[in-house]
């Protein structure tokens, strides 16, 4: 099955990533193998999406990814700002608007991102008291 992916790296980022990036896609039936994301063209330039078409197996409904980069490159500072994934039919999108690095932020070089899960539903109301009850027990109460 096909993944697109498209990566923001943020305005943040100072200089071009050159450390190999990779990510692997958990689902509700199995996980793709760790698989880079690589490019004939510079890619996670500062403010850039860059955009990825890999060919892996179907893990159902995506569940979470994980993202990270090797750290070995010059530049091993890597602002990630958004990560999006399609694949038939679904997308999930993740919001990181974190340092994977290991000089800045929590000093890690990847992240594991969780589809957000709906809101609770909220408990239904307690039942509402008639006012003709109220009036009732305060007058029963009263003889």
């Amino acid at each position: 099955v096909l993944y697109n992916i498209e990566i923001q790296t943020g305005d943040e980022q100072i200089e071009t990533l050159d450390s190999p990036v990779y990510m692997q896609i958990y689902g509700t039936t199995t996980t793709t193998p760790k698989f880079f994301l690589e490019s004939k063209n510079p890619s996670f330039k500062k403010d850039t999406p860059s955009k990825f078409s890999i060919s892996s197996n179907n893990v159902g409904e995506i569940e979470r990814i994980v993202i990270g980069h090797e750290g070995l490159g010059k530049v091993n500072d890597w602002y990630l700002k958004t990560v999006k994934v399609q694949m038939l039919g679904q997308q999930q999108e993740y919001v990181v608007d974190k340092w994977l690095s290991p000089t800045q932020g929590e000093h890690r070089l990847f992240v594991e991102l969780s589809k957000e899960k709906p809101p609770s539903p909220l408990p239904p109301p307690p039942p509402r008291n008639d006012s003709n009850d109220y009036i009732k027990y305060h007058i029963l109460k009263s003889f």
